[in-house]
């Protein structure tokens, strides 16, 4: 169906009124031959004869038909074969949303999928003489997620969504010439979204009016989404999903929560809110992953892992202008071997010289700020005062000859030690 609709012969049920007849109504506008049955004759009789003069007689026939009734339905489907000569798109839509029948609801809108899901397979399969075609199901939003008012209603439209997804991934689908896709369409501007009442659902407390209007899609839009899914050029295992504000293609996907099950909040029925339950729902643009999980409702992620507060603040754990192996980064019996830096017999011979104050400045000899900058390795300012360490005025009038004088310095500071331990010999 990829290149034109003019040339295919459809089945569609339910097409007497609703979303059902604007299906129809596209489907004929793209040259498509169409049969549809209704369990209601008269309103199916009067959509049959509007889409005739629409788009002439020959293009539309109606079959009266419930979908419920086994015999019933298999007998229209081969009327509309004979009528067609081939069925190239199966249409399954007709359904209901009504708890107080909800046997009734589940053989329609299960039950009947199947058996025409089924009946279209055996007449389309190419190993059986067929030429391939397409089956659409009619899920729903709520095929996708949870809802208390419709808890029927919603196991149906699920049961739909992974009847035919199952049916997609099956092997040899694509040498059958089968394609498979689902529909799940929002609330419409359908009688079975405006006759709602407390007969139909459950708390409908929980869907005042004013909700409901809010979550109204149009007709048309619904028929624009119906008509993007046949139309794909590779339909099989569609999922098109259509709410208000949304027309999305999804997957569903398994969500580990892990050993503990999250509580979900009770519905508020005082602000008429429902609960949030956890989402399942891989939504896809144009069949291109964009989301992959939801989990915002799943598992709130900010409680259980914030890594740039809670677990791991690097400006907390790590300082680096705090943390420093003064081993590695400052050994002064490596880095200050004075020893090696100032041999005063090269620079003086002591032996001519009686105060060593008056003929050496040692501050002009070794201006250690010349020798080593330690600011740039380790600020010494506050722990190593030089000048506390070696006070060369106290060895000024040292006697002559060849002596030894070691100056041997603790410095205690700020929790930290340093020793220093100079040796010079005077000649």
């Amino acid at each position: 169906m990829t290149e034109t609709l003019k040339t295919k012969n459809v089945f569609l049920t339910g097409g007497a009124q609703g979303l059902g007849k604007s299906y129809l109504d596209g489907l004929l506008a793209k040259g498509a031959r169409v049969v549809f049955s209704d369990i209601d004759p008269t309103a199916g009789a009067a959509t049959e004869q509007e889409l005739a003069e629409k788009y002439g007689k020959d293009n539309v026939r109606f079959l009266q038909c419930d979908v419920t009734d086994g015999s019933k339905f298999e007998a229209a489907f081969q009327t509309s074969v004979d009528h067609l000569g081939y069925v190239d798109l199966m249409v399954n839509n007709a359904g209901i949303m009504n708890e107080s029948v909800w046997e009734k609801m589940i053989q329609l809108n299960y039950t009947g999928v199947v058996r025409g899901t089924l009946l279209a397979y055996e007449h389309m399969r190419k190993d059986k003489g067929g030429r391939g075609g397409r089956i659409v199901n009619i899920s729903s939003e709520l095929g996708l997620r949870e809802f208390p008012t419709v808890p029927v209603y919603c196991g149906t439209k699920h049961a739909v969504r992974a009847f035919t997804t199952s049916l997609a991934m099956a092997p040899g689908v694509k040498q059958l010439g089968l394609e498979y896709g689902v529909l799940c369409p929002g609330p419409a501007d359908t009688d079975l979204i405006r006759k709602i009442d407390e007969t139909r659902i459950r708390h409908i407390s929980l869907v005042p009016p004013e909700k409901v209007a809010e979550l109204i899609s149009s007709v048309e839009r619904m028929q624009t989404a119906f008509m993007k899914l046949v139309q794909l050029d590779d339909m099989n295992g569609a999922i098109l999903y259509v709410p208000r504000d949304q027309m999305n293609f999804c997957k569903m996907e398994r969500v580990n929560l892990g050993e503990n099950w999250p509580v979900a909040e009770e519905a508020d029925t005082t602000n008429n809110r429902s609960p949030q339950l956890p989402a399942v729902v891989v939504f896809l643009d144009n069949s291109n992953l964009t989301d992959v999980l939801d989990l915002t409702n799943v598992l709130d992620l900010t409680d259980v892992l914030d890594l740039t507060i809670d677990v791991l603040d690097l400006t907390d754990v790590l300082d680096l202008t705090d943390i420093l192996d003064l081993t590695d980064v400052l050994d002064l019996t490596n880095v200050l071997d004075l020893t090696d830096v100032l041999d005063l017999t090269d620079v003086l011979d002591l032996t001519n010289v009686l105060d060593l104050t008056d003929v050496l400045d040692l501050t002009n000899v070794l201006d250690l700020t010349d020798v080593l900058d330690l600011t740039d390795i380790l600020d010494l300012t506050d722990v190593l005062d030089l000048t506390n360490v070696l006070d060369l005025t106290d060895v000024s009038s040292h006697p002559e000859g060849t002596q030894n004088y070691s100056v041997n310095h603790r410095c205690l500071e700020a929790g930290r030690c340093f020793v220093i331990d100079i040796s010079i010999n005077f000649l």
